[in-house]
């Protein structure tokens, strides 16, 4: 078996394994559902390309994620949308601005970049300290390669453009398991409206549509013109996050 097949196998196992953890406690016991509220989940992320896409991108990339959800009163689930930001590729070079003028050289980078946007139905029992969760999503995931100049690394870029950029379908099951930090901290006296801090740790298995991207070294320089050597496949991703969710519960909204 390749890598990158065992990794597809090892992901969808261990989601299978965290779906048995979620649905068990919430089928066969007598949880007791939180009230309405709202949870906000800030994620650092790791992805690791698999198949076609990790042929093509054979390294981990790096990211975060923010999610946003409503949580209806005395149910399970947690509606809601979550954004992505991945890096997996990066080139500098240093150019001259003109050769005309040599004592100004320039930076010039290249970023491949991914933008990810789900909408997300989670299940989610209350269970006290620790609440594992399951997640079921969809949504797309936008490719795309950006040249930028700057002038001295500590200032905003002063010009950039977008060399290239593509559309992907994302969807996939995702899993975790959320750890609290700090007890209920009460937001109104006299009402139970409260928020928690939790320690938010997961994975998930996105299956990607096919799409057309650059990656490292696909842009190519010669003699004044400029060629992309383009990439074609699907873009699936197997993802880790580790991040914290705060979780606030509300008597009424």
């Amino acid at each position: 078996m390749s890598s990158h097949g065992f990794t597809r196998c090892f992901a969808r196992r261990a989601l299978t394994s965290g779906i048995v953890c979620v649905l068990i406690p919430l089928c066969c016991t007598g949880v007791s559902f939180a009230q309405q509220g709202v949870d906000l989940d800030l994620n650092f992320l790791t992805g690791i390309p698999s198949g076609a896409f990790g042929d093509n991108v054979n390294n981990t990339v790096l990211g975060g994620s923010v999610f946003l959800g409503y949580h209806p009163a005395e149910k399970p689930i947690v509606i809601g949308a979550d954004l992505e930001f991945f890096r997996y590729g990066k080139e500098r070079r240093t150019e001259l601005l003109s050769p005309d003028i040599p004592d100004l050289p320039v930076e010039v980078t290249n970023r491949n970049e991914m933008i990810l946007a789900h909408l997300l139905i989670r299940i989610q029992p209350n269970l006290g300290e620790i609440a594992p969760y399951f997640d079921s999503m969809i949504g797309f995931n936008y490719l795309y390669t950006r040249t930028s100049l700057r002038g001295d690394r500590r200032y905003n870029d002063v010009i950039s453009t977008t060399n290239f950029s593509d559309w992907a379908l994302s969807y996939g099951l995702g899993g975790g398991i959320k750890i609290k930090v700090l007890e209920n901290i009460s937001l109104k006296a006299g009402k139970e409206d409260y928020v928690s801090l939790f320690v938010d740790l997961g994975m998930r298995y996105l299956f990607g549509s096919e799409a057309e991207y650059l990656k490292e070294g696909s842009i190519q320089r010669v003699s004044g013109d400029v060629y992309y050597n383009s990439n074609k496949s699907r873009t699936d991703l197997l993802q880790f996050k580790i991040g914290v969710s705060l979780m606030f519960r509300f008597s009424s909204l």
